[in-house]
């Protein structure tokens, strides 16, 4: 099944919320947050790391002490990548590849307050096609 959302008309809140519906089951209760991180087919778990300008918006390494580590969890599609961790608000970032912004909500129990946040467009940190 292929799904196509037209996000151009949508505020910044329901593209985000359009996208994590992309991303995460939503029936019997699924939101993308607490205990209810399930993806929908088509995501497979990636190390967050494979894409590092993504990564840094999301790293958690300033929010840890010795007594808590926060630990961030990614997958992708053929079109989407999708980082988040769990801090207490849960912190949720989507990009769609080759875009030049991320939606990221730092407090992902609420389906407001996404932020649109603008990077360079980026490759695959380990596509190494044409780099001699």
């Amino acid at each position: 099944m292929k799904a196509m959302i037209e996000l151009d008309d949508l505020s910044v809140d329901g593209k985000g919320e359009a996208l994590r519906s992309l991303v995460f089951r939503q029936e019997n209760g699924g939101f993308g947050c607490y205990s209810t991180f399930d993806v929908n087919d088509g995501f497979e778990e990636i190390d967050p790391h494979k894409y590092p300008d993504i990564f840094k918006l999301i790293d958690p390494a300033n929010a840890e002490d010795d007594n808590y580590k926060i630990e961030v969890t990614a997958y992708e599609s053929k079109d989407i990548v999708v980082m988040y961790c769990w801090d207490g608000d849960g912190d949720l970032l989507i990009w769609i590849k080759g875009e030049p912004f991320v939606y990221e909500n730092t407090d992902c129990k609420c389906t407001y307050d996404w932020w649109k946040i603008k990077i360079q467009p980026i490759a695959d940190s380990r596509d190494r096609t044409g780099v001699q």
